[in-house]
């Protein structure tokens, strides 16, 4: 559940480790971005990541997206989860969107919060926009996660039933990469390739 605070000032959280936000999600959407970033950090290919790491998310309809895969249990804990001492796996690689928990950007002036145990409340504390400011990774990959959003979107609305399509665009957003290349110059090019593509 999320609540939008573009309206509300600050939030107070405070991250005590409990693992929460590492189940019942599955919704962990990854960006080309975060699945270079991992594989690198991992030491395996870009595709064998996403081969043994990811599962298909439809939040879009027909052009599904890539997230995180989920342990078969009741919890649907995250696959990189150590439930041992409750840290994750690849933290120091970890996704754009579990760094930057428990905000989220929905577009350039609104944000949304998880509503979960580490927020206090709604009226106090860290400013969102500051918060989400002060994330170099968050920054950095500012303008190729937006153009990405904007495909993905755009994408949906536009080729409809034509299968093809979607493989090829769903392809190649997120397989192929180099994961020992820079990431921002790969992204770029498949970006301008989908672009040209779907003529936006």
């Amino acid at each position: 559940m999320a609540e939008r605070v573009n309206y509300v000032k600050s939030v107070s959280f405070e991250c005590n480790q409990c693992g929460k936000c590492c189940r019942a999600r599955g919704d962990v959407v990854l960006y080309p971005m975060d699945i270079i970033r991992i594989s690198k950090f991992l030491n395996i290919s870009c595709n064998e990541f996403l081969d043994n790491y990811t599962q298909t998310y439809d939040w879009y309809g027909i052009l599904s997206q890539i997230a995180i895969k989920s342990k078969k249990d009741k919890q649907l804990t995250c696959i990189f989860l150590n439930e041992e001492n409750m840290k994750c796996k690849i933290y120091d690689a970890r996704p754009i969107a579990c760094s930057n928990f428990p905000f989220s950007q929905i577009d350039e002036k609104n944000y949304s919060v998880q509503i979960v145990p580490c927020v206090k409340s709604y009226n106090e504390g860290k400013e969102v926009i500051e918060f989400l400011n002060k994330s170099q990774q968050f920054l950095a990959e500012k303008e190729e996660r937006k153009q990405i959003d904007e495909i993905v979107y755009l994408a949906n609305k536009k080729i409809g039933h034509y299968y093809y399509l979607k493989n090829i665009i769903f392809k190649t957003l997120y397989y192929g990469y180099n994961s020992k290349k820079e990431i921002s110059l790969q992204v770029r090019r498949r970006i301008k390739f989908l672009k040209l593509l779907l003529k936006f």
